[in-house]
This record gives C-alpha cells, sequence and structure tokens, in this order.
C-alpha cells in the first residue's frame, strides 16, 4: 500500500512497512511508515537519531523534505504542530575538531576568529523558543575524521553545549541528526573513516534506510515512466543488477541508480523520439569508465536484447 503523506486516514490504516509518500515539490518521495514515525517521535523527544543506509536511498532527500511535510506528520501521528527548524552541517567542511566552532578569517585589515555554522546553529537554536521542534543535522559522518566525530559528543551530545574554549553556552535542547553511508563500508564506495565508539554510544535511536524492493519499485516507477510493462521489468531487472555489483565493489566508475535517475529516464521517455537502451546508457552510465562502459552496456544489450534500435522510437 502506498499512502499520500495528506491522507490521516489512509495513514491509520496503513501498516508499518506500508510506503508514504512525502511531497518534495518534484514529485512524491516514498518512505515506510515505521522510519517516519520514529522520526517524528525522536525529533519531538530531542533524541539522537543516527540515519544509515546505502548510497542512494534517500538520507539527504528526507532530511531536505522534513519541513515541508511537517505538519502533515504531525497530524497523522496526533501531535500539537510546532514549526520545524532544521540546522544543516556538512561535517566534510572540518578538518580538525576545533574547526567545528571558529576559523580565522581576515576582514578590514585585521584577523578575527568567524563563527562557524556548527556553533552559528547552536547559539540560534538556543534562542528559539520552546513551541520549535529543532533538528541539528550534522551529515555524512564517514567523511569525517574520527577527532571530529568526538569533538561532536564532548560539544554537543552533554546536557550542556560547550565551545573550544571549555565555555558553557547552555542547554541546546534540539535533536540531533547524523547520517552515514557505513552500510556501504563494505563495499568501499568511498574513503569511510571508522565510527568513533564514544559518539555511537551516544546514539538513542538508529534507524537505516535501504533500497525498496523491486516490486515496490516497479509499482512505483510505473507512474513515473511510460514505457511498455516489459521494458520497464527489464529496466529493473538491469538496475538491480547494477546496484548489487557495486554493493560488491564492481564498477566504481558509476553512481548508484537512485530515482533522480529514474526521473530523468522519466522525462527522457516524453520526448517526440527516444530508445530506449541510449536513454538508460545516457543517464545511468554515461560517465564510466570506457571498460566499464563497454561491459554495461555489453549487459544491457543482454537485457533488451530483442528490442531493436526502432521499437522504443516515438513519433509524434
Amino acid at each position: 500500500m502506498i499512502c499520500p503523506v495528506n491522507s490521516k486516514s489512509k495513514w491509520k490504516r496503513s501498516a508499518d512497512d506500508d510506503l508514504i509518500a512525502l511531497t518534495t515539490g518534484s514529485g512524491p518521495f516514498y518512505v515506510k511508515k515505521e522510519i517516519l514515525e520514529s522520526i517524528v517521535h525522536g525529533v519531538r523527544n530531542r533524541e539522537v537519531i543516527h540515519l544509515s543506509g546505502g548510497t542512494g536511498t534517500g538520507k539527504s532527500t528526507l532530511g531536505n523534505i522534513l519541513p515541508r511535510n511537517w505538519r502533515s506528520l504531525c497530524s497523522n501521528m496526533g501531535m500539537d504542530y510546532q514549526s520545524l527548524k532544521v540546522f544543516t552541517i556538512p561535517l566534510v567542511h572540518y578538518q580538525g575538531p576545533d574547526e567545528l566552532f571558529t576559523r580565522r578569517a581576515i576582514a578590514e585589515n585585521r584577523t578575527l576568529d568567524e563563527d562557524q555554522p556548527p556553533l552559528k546553529a547552536a547559539k540560534e537554536a538556543m534562542s528559539l523558543n520552546d513551541d520549535h521542534d529543532i533538528i541539528m543535522w550534522f551529515q555524512e559522518l564517514g567523511r569525517t575524521h574520527t577527532s571530529v566525530q568526538h569533538a561532536l559528543v564532548t560539544s554537543f551530545l552533554n546536557d550542556q553545549v560547550y565551545d573550544h574554549r571549555g565555555q558553557n553556552l547552555g542547554s541546546l535542547n534540539a535533536c540531533i541528526l547524523m547520517d552515514s553511508n557505513y552500510q556501504d563500508r563494505e563495499g568501499g564506495n568511498y574513503l569511510l573513516h571508522d565510527l568513533d565508539g564514544a559518539l555511537q554510544s551516544r546514539f538513542t535511536l538508529q534507524l537505516t534506510l535501504g533500497y525498496l524492493e523491486m516490486q515496490r519499485e516497479k509499482e512505483i516507477l510505473r507512474k513515473m515512466i511510460s514505457i511498455p510493462e516489459e521494458e520497464l521489468g527489464r529496466l529493473l531487472d538491469f538496475t538491480h543488477f547494477l546496484r548489487a555489483k557495486k554493493q560488491e565493489g564492481e564498477y566504481k566508475s558509476v553512481p548508484f541508480p537512485t530515482f533522480r535517475q529514474y526521473k530523468a529516464l522519466g522525462r527522457w521517455v516524453r520526448r517526440p523520439r527516444y530508445q530506449i537502451k541510449a536513454a538508460i546508457t545516457t543517464i545511468f552510465f554515461g560517465g564510466a569508465s570506457v571498460s566499464e562502459k563497454n561491459g554495461l552496456v555489453q549487459v544491457l544489450n543482454q537485457y533488451f536484447k530483442d528490442v531493436d534500435s526502432d521499437s522504443s522510437t516515438k513519433t509524434s
């Protein structure tokens, strides 16, 4: 079952593993109900949430669209609505613990210690009234050094917040959300720093976004991509093959298949003329290395071996 987020009656009838269609401004985004319920609970109760999942599972998308769906989510769960404020902090920008707070800057021929986004966000969050829901969102733990991760523990995850000089800034009173794709560590998809043990012990909710099962993807893609049912099945066979190989560490020059690419394919096939194999090649692995691209072209030809160059061509 797929339930629109703005239908409270369907929400009540839906099961924990049913998909909820969130609004994004450019088409729906689908998340299991049980994940959304956990996040809403975690935000309202100021939990420390670790949101993990493989590359392309939608962690960043979910974080970005929470505010526009917040009123419906609170209503569905029988909670009073409070405005949601999300402070986004990409951890990849910081090379050392002190950089979470200040960096040396030059202005008007003088140097000064300029507050950095984590410190600015903490101060602004503390200034908000209790009628706000607040998320401090630290992005991509796996791309930052363990020393920076540990600084998050000592500075942001205690009852009181301290800056790098040890100054007590007060109580943060916000949900801490941290995302990572630690589930991809065995595939070696990017340079991964170990997860700091002290930080890991502070997580009070640990949630995982997974890839959708093929049948569920097919149900969604029927509404997104206007191609024959048989070709849709072959497309999913190919993208799931590619995803499995990526998880095994192969095809390193090829990105994971994502819904952004599916949406691009949906736009491509609305053209007056198109060829399905050329479209898939261009969208899903057009920028791959020569050897990997050649190999995937052969795989794609096997999946679409009885589709000739004109069978997917439309004329206006």
